[in-house]
């Protein structure tokens, strides 16, 4: 049964950003009519840095979903890439035709500042000394002024250069926060989207795909609105927004979210503790050498060689690229080795030496995982081997590597080709090195292969796989990875916290693919509000202001910057903590100029008790409060008194007016000993006194460190 292909057109509905790349969803335009047979939808004008295994398809109607695939497509003409990019190629093409010059003129002038005029007499002179002198000042004359002349020329270039270098950064700016089109893409490669549907008369009503990015991510930030003297506030949950995924995202859902796009979802083994008994060691695929890793490769070695043409028939592709280009017998030179290839000492990897993956390579690397995904690597030489293999290598498959495991004691170093081959001559390897702990990365069996043994002296054992370059796909999302983040954003994924959660814009967004943070509006509400004034004059004689705010929102706010408007100006931009649902959100305002605070102590020292063996030291503080405001305000005054864990030292707090409170401050995350507070209620152009006393007494033979005085 043929299967009819429709295209049809779709748009990104909506995107839900995580704290490392997104999920973007698009909205397809199915066509009125379609036939009864299978159908095949194509989807396309997608960006190629899509995750072709993230594709999803939503359907509804009465017709089923069969599959899905996708392809890049490259574009047959190539588009003109853009005003933008012809007016940067212009301007860059301007600035080195300056250059070059500018660098013409230089030597030019060099050399006209090089010329000397010789004005002394020589014996056979035809003019005479006058004339001789004329033409040596007329000639001097010239040379100045073509002096002169290549000096303002010079200095015309550099003016040029100077304009044009910034208007190739202007334009580069500009093309940088270009939207897709704009920017001249459209000979980029696309990806196109097939949707599979089943047969049958009924009919489509919505169809929606959806696939992953990696190049995309955000950080918080806030606005806070104060108005009718602080008493109103609004709150308005906004965040910077950076994407490069090559779409520009127009009138789009937005969600932020702080998880994290991919997460492994399978269950952690917890393994068990029995105190007094031995642990098991943890099983890992390594698997120890065999006693003689020559028996592997003996059937090897006496077979006769192939009939010519039929190895390179038989080698796969990969195999072909790696075999040697130096003829049997012939030693490979030093700079032709690989630069992947461990320096081999006996045969062994040096343990010293870093491997690409990050780790020494192990001393004795025979790690096979099993016989099954073995078999798989190593093409068709293991199936050549039968049974050789299962002989060999007897250990069931999870094994964990013994206390003491065996080395291989002999390696084979053929003088020829260095691989196999009868009559070859083997020599002893040196003394095997201690056995190292095996790293995890060694255990990477995707990233280990088996070589041609032919051609290879390591053979038997596992090699790695050279990392691939980065696609890129990969190259666009570590660029975005690597941005950096806007003045006193933090990153989600750091500051999320044990629990993550989803904003979601209150309206549609426009968000174009520049790779550039863009600050875009999310949610807003009212807040009751209250402002606070607070002094620690004891560290410095001045008052601060501050809005405690009510979280409006059912979501927890994480750190950024607040941007705090009062009155519709900006005042000033301060730094938030976490807040939790239904915790109070507090927004500094800097000083207010129209408190005063003061703080002054008066110290007695007597002594007391039985012939004076005791010091009582007497502090009476006194900190005064001055209003100039026009309206009540709410003073918090904090301060310290003296701590001790001397017995022999007693600390007593005897009078406080105002009441005082303790605090410790533990909700900032800087527990303190001693705090005291005081609240209190001043009134407009008022004035207001706090007095406490503190007691210190200690025996007369002792002093406090940094005397008895304390201020």
């Amino acid at each position: 049964m043929d299967v009819s292909v429709i295209r049809c057109s779709s748009q990104i509905a909506g995107v839900v950003v995580y704290a490392r790349g997104a999920v973007v969803t698009r909205r397809v335009a199915l066509p009125g009519a379609i036939p009864d047979g299978p159908l095949s939808l194509v989807i396309s004008n997608i960006s190629p840095l899509a995750d072709a295994g993230s594709l999803r398809a939503t359907i509804e109607g009465d017709r089923e979903l069969l599959g899905l695939d996708s392809r890049l497509v490259h574009p047959e003409i190539v588009q003109d890439p853009g005003a933008l990019r012809d007016k940067l190629d212009a301007i860059q093409r301007d600035i080195d035709m300056l250059e070059a010059l500018r660098t013409s003129a230089h030597a030019h002038n060099h050399r006209l500042r090089g010329c000397a005029l010789e004005t002394r007499p020589r014996r056979k002179m035809r003019k005479a000394p006058e004339a001789r002198t004329r033409d040596a000042l007329a000639a001097s004359s010239l040379l100045d002024a073509l002096v002169g002349q290549e000096d303002d020329r010079v200095e015309q270039l550099e003016l040029q250069l100077h304009e044009r270098r910034r208007a190739l950064e202007a334009a580069r700016v500009a093309l940088a926060q270009a939207n897709a089109e704009q920017s001249g893409r459209g000979s980029e490669p696309r990806r196109d989207m097939s949707v599979q549907i089943s047969a049958g008369k009924g009919r489509l009503d919505k169809l929606e795909v959806s696939y992953n990015v990696s190049a995309a991510r955000w950080w918080p930030a806030y606005t806070v609105r104060l108005s009718e003297g602080s008493t109103r506030a609004s709150l308005a949950i906004e965040a910077f927004v950076a994407q490069a995924t090559g779409e520009d995202w127009e009138g789009v859902e937005l969600g932020l979210c702080t998880a994290d796009m991919i997460r492994d979802v399978r269950l952690p083994e917890l393994p068990s503790l029995r105190l007094g008994r031995k642990q098991a060691p943890r099983a890992t695929g390594y698997r120890p050498p065999p006693g003689d890793l020559d028996l592997l490769f003996k059937g090897y070695d006496g077979a006769p060689p192939p009939p010519k043409g039929a190895v390179d028939d038989a080698r796969t592709p990969r195999d072909k690229q790696e075999k040697s280009a130096f003829p049997d017998g012939a030693p490979q030179p030093a700079h032709e080795r690989s630069k992947n290839a461990p320096t081999l000492v006996g045969g062994y990897a040096r343990a010293d030496e870093e491997s690409d993956l990050g780790a020494p390579y192990p001393p004795q690397m025979m790690a096979f995982p099993s016989a099954a995904p073995l078999a798989k690597r190593g093409g068709g030489l293991l199936s050549a081997m039968g049974g050789a293999f299962d002989a060999a290598f007897g250990a069931s498959e999870g094994s964990g590597m013994p206390a003491a495991a065996s080395p291989v004691t002999r390696t084979l170093q053929e003088s020829g080709a260095g691989g196999g081959g009868p009559g070859g001559r083997r020599e002893q390897a040196p003394p095997e090195p201690a056995p190292l702990e095996l790293a995890a990365v060694w255990l990477n069996f995707e990233m280990l292969v088996l070589l041609d043994p032919a051609h290879n002296p390591r053979r038997g054992r596992l090699e790695r796989r050279p990392t691939p370059a980065l696609g890129r796909a990969e190259w666009v999302a570590a660029s975005i990875d690597t941005l950096e983040a806007p003045r006193g954003a933090s990153d989600p994924l750091a500051s999320r916290g044990l629990f993550d959660h989803r904003f979601d814009a209150e309206g549609r967004l426009d968000l174009a693919s520049t790779g550039l943070p863009a600050r875009v509006p999310l949610l807003s509400a009212e807040a009751p509000c209250r402002s606070v004034f607070r002094t620690t004059p004891r560290v410095t004689p001045e008052v601060f202001r501050e809005v405690e705010l009510d979280n409006p929102f059912e979501a927890p706010l994480l750190p950024g910057p607040a941007d705090v408007f009062v009155d519709g100006a900006l005042l000033r931009t301060s730094q938030i903590e976490a807040v939790d649902r239904g915790g109070v959100l507090r927004v500094g305002l800097g000083v207010e100029e129209r408190l005063r605070v003061a703080r002054n102590v008066r110290v007695n020292e007597t002594s007391r008790g039985l012939l004076g063996g005791t010091i009582e030291i007497d502090h009476r503080v006194r900190v005064e409060l001055s209003s100039s405001l026009s309206t009540p305000a709410l003073v918090v005054v904090r301060d310290r008194i003296p701590v001790t864990d001397d017995k022999e030292v007693e600390i007593a707090l005897r009078s406080s007016d105002p009441v005082a409170m303790p605090f410790d401050q533990a909700d900032l995350g800087h527990p303190i000993r001693g705090g005291q507070e005081w609240t209190v209620q001043l009134p407009a152009g008022a004035k207001r006194t706090i007095e406490y006393e503190v007691a210190i007494s200690l025996p007369s033979k002792r002093e406090l460190v940094g005397g008895n005085r304390r201020e």
